[in-house]
């Protein structure tokens, strides 16, 4: 294992991502064994969420990594006897347009986001060309490739289930009837159309239409997860923060393009956002016109992480996306608040959250206090913020989501409420909901097994914020000269699936032994 001599690049790199973090965030189944000698050898894919990049951004291999912070979260896992690869998707864009992201880059093909929804929102048909640069080229082919696992953290857990979804059903247009993305007499049509830019011709997506190989995933595991959205992005818009995308072009309109794209890509360039300055284009005529496309992608648009990662458009994902009767799905959740001591009689007599001392004060502290005590939809609470009048992106309070002290509990970025398995669905929702298993800490899952179909919830990680459940210890733990030894320091084998702690203390430790555990996961 290599790991991080540079001491100043840690230093400088951590600063650098504290900044940016601090800028955005204050703005029917069956029981299978899971034990035995016949372990599986799928690889692992380690999949980011919200503000993600690659392992060739921060500074790449000298830097600080997404997963793993000042360690290497992909080569530990490796390290340790499991095949492990890393995804990188636009952490600002919408759900639909990552998973067409994280197909094309572990298939090895060009991104295809689909006709009507680029039409519909306005952007490119293609993004970025994986050909030739496939992350897994064998994916799907018998063999130790035939499946992988995922584990995703975050907004993550949202695009893992989605990449699920499209890959047994394709996208029909009974889950949505504003994409047609399957139908081949439309896209005939288009391709055929001497009108249409060649550039946006093309056959259907074997994503979409259905033709994809059913069974290419063995595990899905959500840590902290956006699995019914986050209230974190009403509280956004409620105080009326300026866009993070209009604040960060701001900051970088004065740097030259590759500079940036090299530290911290956005991937929105299908928006046509952060893309090189028009000739004879100064500096201010560049950070006016991405003010007002970034206005439109965020502000005005759905097509995006500010809309698919609340709880209004969560409940949209979770309509049409569903546990798959072939695959493992784990969820683990974290918090980092608590209670306050006294119940405020003029809120319901209900105790506002508020985070404890581990809570990370750059970026977490005072999001977690507003979210502690947000409610919307509910006229029980006199006191604390909320979205009591008003639409909300064309819709009325009563067609909003209830958000009530249920919600308050969180890690400084999500809903511990939110992160158990998605249940959260549309008003008035007749159709199938994903179910789940609670398991009582570590025996009774050990000895029964886990269950393909339905959400495995092993509980909450108390004390551990949004930050610490994906190894980024920003200012608290840069020094590497033991790491080695702190492995065996973490959660033991034996002791998972469940929480047998209160404290994260390894985070690193924690993964290693899960995709362990995972290995575990036969198909007997």
């Amino acid at each position: 294992m290599n790991f991080v001599n540079n001491r100043f690049s840690l230093y400088v790199s951590g600063l650098l991502v504290s900044l940016l973090f601090a800028i955005c965030l204050l703005s029917g189944c069956e029981i299978i064994d899971g034990g035995g000698n016949d372990n599986n050898e799928y690889p692992v894919v380690l999949l980011h969420g919200f503000l993600g990049w690659g392992r060739d951004e921060m500074g790449g291999r000298n830097g600080y990594f997404h997963m793993g912070g000042y360690h290497d979260m992909q080569e530990l896992i490796k390290a340790s006897g499991s095949d492990c690869y890393t995804a990188v998707v636009g952490p600002f864009s919408s759900n639909w347009d990552r998973t067409c992201e994280l197909y094309a880059q572990l298939k090895g093909l060009r991104t295809d986001y689909g006709i009507i929804h680029s039409i519909k929102h306005n952007h490119k048909r293609y993004g970025k060309d994986w050909r030739g640069n496939a992350l897994l080229e064998k994916w799907g082919e018998p063999g130790k490739n035939k499946k992988i696992h995922i584990i995703t953290h975050s907004y993550g857990a949202q695009t893992s289930r989605t990449l699920a979804q499209l890959l047994a059903t394709g996208h029909t247009v009974v889950e949505d009837k504003d994409n047609y993305e399957n139908n081949k007499t439309f896209y005939d049509k288009y391709n055929s159309d001497p009108n249409v830019d060649p550039e946006k011709k093309g056959p259907i997506s074997r994503l979409f239409d259905g033709t994809e190989k059913k069974d290419m995933i063995q595990s899905i595991t959500t840590v902290s997860g956006t699995n019914n959205g986050t209230t974190l992005p009403n509280n956004w818009r409620r105080n009326g923060i300026i866009s993070i995308l209009e604040v960060v072009v701001t900051l970088f309109g004065t740097i030259e393009h590759e500079l940036y794209v090299n530290f911290y890509d956005f991937k929105v360039q299908h928006f046509g956002i952060f893309s090189d300055r028009l000739p004879d284009e100064n500096t201010m005529e560049y950070t006016e016109r991405m003010k007002i496309l970034i206005n439109g992608f965020i502000t005005k648009g759905r097509d995006n992480v500010a809309w698919d990662i609340s709880p209004e458009g969560a409940r949209e994902v979770n309509r049409w996306v569903h546990a798959q009767p072939n695959i493992f799905y784990f969820s683990y959740a974290t918090s980092v608040t608590r209670g306050l001591p006294l119940p405020d009689p003029l809120n319901n007599w209900e105790r506002n959250h508020w985070p404890d001392s581990n809570a990370n004060i750059i970026a977490q502290y005072e999001d977690a206090i507003m979210m502690g005590s947000y409610t919307c939809n509910d006229n029980r609470y006199w006191l604390s913020p909320s979205n009591a009048k008003g639409t909300y992106m064309g819709m009325t309070i009563s067609e909003r989501p209830r958000i009530d002290s249920k919600w308050w509990e969180n890690d400084g970025t999500v809903n511990t409420i939110s992160m158990k398995y998605p249940w959260l669905y549309p008003n008035n929702y007749t159709g199938p909901r994903d179910n789940f298993k609670e398991w009582n800490m570590n025996t009774e899952a050990m000895k029964i097994g886990a269950q393909k179909g339905k959400w495995n919830y092993w509980g909450v990680y108390s004390n551990v914020d949004h930050w610490d459940s994906q190894g980024l210890e920003i200012l608290k733990n840069i020094d590497t000269n033991n790491y080695n030894n702190a492995l065996f320091t973490g959660p033991s084998l034996n002791n998972l699936p469940g929480i047998d702690s209160d404290n994260w203390s390894n985070p690193e430790a924690w993964y290693v032994d899960w995709t362990r555990y995972l290995k575990t996961l036969n198909d007997k």
